[in-house]
């Protein structure tokens, strides 16, 4: 029997998820000084368990469960598949979201609103433009 797309995708994402775990999360430096910090890692030297934590070591259970449930042809992949992007996306555009907030000044968040305005007034003016006739 062959395995749906779906199916297949959902296990090499679960097994990607397996494996980038013990990849490199953090790779600074040069050729002389260079630190790498993965997932695994990262949980192993830290002193305390919290949120964060639990989100590292959620990502190999995930994957593992994506791997498993796609290969048992069930709909406990198609649920593991959907609970760890949400999960994990959306946890990762808390994390960027709230860094920016950060460390980003008024000077950048000016230029932000005004590209927006840069990319929005063409569209106003072509819509009145339209409207008019």
């Amino acid at each position: 029997m062959k395995p749906s797309s779906g199916r297949l995708l959902i296990g090499i994402a679960g097994l990607t998820l397996l494996v980038g775990f013990f990849l490199p999360w953090i790779d600074v430096g040069s050729s002389m000084i260079r630190v790498q910090v993965s997932g695994f890692n990262a949980v192993r030297a830290s002193n305390t368990f919290g949120g964060l934590e639990a989100m590292m070591i959620a990502v190999p259970i995930a994957g593992l469960a994506m791997m498993i449930g796609a290969f048992a042809s069930t709909r406990a992949a198609r649920i593991a598949s959907l609970v760890a992007g949400l999960t994990l996306g959306g946890f990762t555009g808390w994390k960027i979201v709230s860094t920016f907030f950060a460390v980003t000044g008024w000077g950048l968040w000016l230029v932000i609103a005004a590209g927006m305005c840069a990319v929005v007034a063409p569209m106003l003016i072509a819509r009145e433009s339209r409207s008019r006739g």
